[in-house]
């Protein structure tokens, strides 16, 4: 008989090792095709086109072609696969709404799986903070961890807790599905760990080895910025980052500013204060007997979720405060430094433009040759 056909949709959470395990998947898509395994093309690494267009997002449609009908595109191509498998990937699929979640999973025509996901949350924190600067936000991070902290019923924590808090996301999709077997939980490993142990787990779930799959892919451009080199950006989106839509926003400062921001250095990181670290410990164990409650299979360890205890006072401090607030004064040698590299960078473009103009003259060459309309 054969095998039934599985779909698995990795619904995330944001921040969670979710763009390095995109790329891979996405590079090995070809050897995945060949052991009956789609991880279907998209625009990107991740299928967030499609997500976007199953949630209707008004902000990622704004100059942006290709999203209407994309989630259709997406379904049609799953169910005409022949194989065995589909994997769909997109951290945003998490905050699809009870009817959103009803129409993803009443959509293919094959056995539907739930993957989540999941990070400990003194990591996550200051993680969703960054990533939403990123995203042409402007709260401060003392205020987003405020607002984190002590919600009152605030529109950021509901986003953030609506993504970050396991047992209620994974509660709305296993409302639709047959049974709690369909939903798989995978844990990041703590810091430290190689980045294998996260792949090895997540290709677990789909009956891969995470030893077969190629690794060897560019680096992420969603890189990890500093305290000072967040704030920074935070600065600008205050004063431009609504100047253009959130699509080229968004390709602006993956492909260019992040490279620029590497010259601004700074050991700080975001990080918690120590009450703030146990107020989210306390919630993290009370995360952790949901889930296990829940019944819901578990990849990697449940006590992956629970943050280390808090170091001392003393050790907690012993490097550079993390607590103290960024300065005018480095503001503007951070700005400095991020000028100084994108001009140098522009040069050395120019440079490089220039030597290919001689050495086509050079070669007899004096037309441009042919010019691609991609």
């Amino acid at each position: 008989m054969a095998e039934a056909k599985r779909v698995f949709l990795h619904i995330g959470a944001p921040k969670t090792g979710t763009t390095y395990l995109q790329a891979v998947f996405a590079h090995n898509r070809g050897a995945l095709r060949a052991r009956g395994v789609l991880y279907p093309p998209a625009v990107a690494d991740a299928h967030h086109t499609a997500a976007w267009d199953l949630r209707g997002t008004p902000a990622q449609r704004k100059d942006t072609q290709g999203i209407e009908g994309a989630w259709t595109a997406l379904v049609t191509r799953a169910n005409a696969w022949t194989g065995h498998t589909v994997i769909v990937s997109s951290e945003t699929l998490v905050y699809c709404d009870d009817a959103q979640v009803a129409t993803a999973v009443g959509a293919f025509e094959a056995d539907v799986h739930v993957v989540y996901t999941a990070r400990d949350l003194v990591r996550q924190v200051p993680a969703v903070w960054q990533e939403r600067i990123k995203n042409q936000q402007t709260l401060s991070y003392p205020d987003f961890v405020e607002s984190v902290i002590h919600p009152r019923g605030k529109p950021v924590p509901h986003g953030f807790w609506r993504a970050q808090d396991a047992p209620r996301a994974l509660a709305r999709w296993s409302a639709r599905l047959p049974d709690r077997s369909r939903v798989h939980l995978v844990t990041t490993p703590p810091a430290g760990q190689p980045a294998g142990v996260l792949l090895q787990r997540f290709a677990e779930v789909f009956g891969l080895d995470g030893a077969d799959l190629a690794t060897d892919i560019a680096p992420a451009a969603n890189q990890s910025l500093g305290l000072l080199q967040t704030e920074l950006l935070r600065q600008y989106n205050k004063q431009h980052g609504h100047d253009m839509s959130w699509p080229l926003y968004r390709r602006t400062v993956r492909l260019k500013l992040e490279a620029a921001f590497a010259a601004v250095h700074d050991e700080r990181r975001p990080t918690l204060s120590l009450p703030e670290r146990e107020v989210l410990r306390r919630r993290s164990v009370a995360m952790v007997d949901d889930l296990a409650r829940a019944g819901y299979r578990v990849v990697g360890d449940l006590s992956d979720l629970v943050p280390a205890e808090a170091p001392g006072q003393r050790e907690y401090l012993s490097g550079p405060d993390p607590t103290a607030p960024v300065t005018t004064d480095e503001l503007l040698g951070a700005a400095v430094d991020v000028l100084h590299a994108t001009l140098s960078a522009s040069e050395g473009r120019r440079r490089a433009s220039g030597r290919r103009t001689d050495r086509r003259t050079a070669s007899g060459r004096t037309d441009p040759g042919p010019v691609s309309d991609a």
